[in-house]
């Protein structure tokens, strides 16, 4: 692993619209730099997002491919793949044995690595011959933002030249999201891979974990989580050992379920189901505790105390409304270079869209040390 980090030509390759592989806060770069590009073509009629997905990716990706493209880009692990993928395995089943020929090793670290070699052929293709406005991949995960006519003619492109590579279109989770489209638009889609299939905009969609369109939408998925920590904190109030219920409440039933939300999504959204995230936290804590962690004064003090680390004698809950906009701004400053890379070459390819609110970036950004 080492040695993908620290290849240079590697990530020349791959990157910047492969963010997969060795990618320092490639995930969070890529929600930002999503966002950024559907702010910018705002409600025009000409752009759509295309989402890409395939059927088990990893498991049916092409394991020749992958040889060949390893000799080539990681030359100094080659030999090491050859020796692990070179030669078919034999699988046994209670009823009969068979070959592994295809796809990479469930668990493999650089099972990763090996997809994303399979399939840049394909993006780097896309990117020089279609020329979109964001062309950005999270391994099997594709999102495109293009005109219309050039979008149609990507997702063609993708479902008669993939399959020889072994990447086979997922067309029911494969979407074009059109947040405003007319109706004689809609009829150079194929129905069954528009986001409604009745043709009617979709408020938004769910992207890498995070949700993208109207804030109603953003907000619903969200309260998906909320409604989820409630169902969770729920059941720790049964657990005898009140000690065992509050650990697992600060570890797996609180703001940790959302941090990922809290760094990608602008705060302002947020801030009805953030405090609707907090009310239930304190409600959980005096379930478990049979303590009410009050607001109001006098009692204030007790969920100011609650919310300080144990080394300061609190009890270590973290308040998603204190943290949200620390969060997201973290993220969007820890990843700005690479979302500018992402998205510097807006003004070049469509200069009539407005102008970006980041500063182009001109220096490599930061990879795994």
């Amino acid at each position: 692993m080492q040695s993908i980090s620290n290849d240079a030509e590697l990530h020349s390759y791959l990157e910047p619209h492969q963010i997969s592989v060795g990618t320092a806060g490639g995930l969070e770069a890529g929600i930002h730099a999503l966002r950024h590009t559907l702010a910018s073509i705002g409600s025009s009629q000409e752009y759509v997002l295309l989402s890409i997905d395939f059927s088990n990716a990893f498991n049916r990706c092409s394991r020749q491919a992958f040889l060949d493209a390893c000799q080539i880009h990681t030359p100094a692990l080659a030999r090491y793949i050859h020796y692990t993928y070179g030669t078919p395995a034999l699988l046994h089943t209670r009823q009969q044995s068979f070959l592994s020929q295809e796809g990479t090793q469930q668990g493999d670290p650089l099972g990763m690595l090996l997809f994303s070699l399979v399939a840049q052929p394909l993006v780097l293709y896309i990117q020089a011959t279609f020329r979109p406005l964001l062309n950005l991949w999270m391994a099997d995960d594709g999102n495109v933002v293009a005109p219309i006519d050039v979008a149609q003619k990507i997702y063609e492109y993708i479902k008669s030249e993939g399959p020889p590579q072994g990447l086979h279109m997922k067309v029911t989770k494969t979407k074009f999201w059109y947040p405003t489209m007319s109706s004689d638009l809609l009829e150079k889609f194929d129905c069954n891979v528009l986001c409604n299939r009745d043709g009617t905009a979709a408020e938004g969609i769910t992207l890498l974990g995070a949700a993208f369109g109207s804030p109603s939408h953003i907000r619903s998925h969200f309260s998906k989580f909320v409604s989820k920590t409630e169902s969770i904190l729920l059941s720790l109030k049964d657990i005898d050992d009140p000690q065992i219920a509050f650990q697992l409440q600060r570890y797996c039933a609180s703001t940790c379920l959302v941090s990922h939300l809290l760094r990608c999504t602008p705060p302002g959204l947020l801030q009805t189901p953030v405090s609707t995230l907090d009310s239930i936290t304190r409600g959980g804590f005096a379930d478990i505790h049979g303590i009410p962690l009050a607001l109001l004064q006098p009692q204030k003090f007790s969920w100011t105390q609650a919310c300080l680390p144990i080394r300061h004698e609190g009890l270590g809950l973290t308040p998603a409304s204190r943290f949200a906009d620390a969060a997201y701004v973290r993220s969007v400053t820890d990843t700005s270079e690479l979302s500018g890379v992402l998205t510097e070459a807006f003004q070049d390819k469509h200069p009539c869209l407005p102008e970006k609110n980041h500063t182009r970036c001109h220096k490599p950004y930061p990879r795994h040390p």
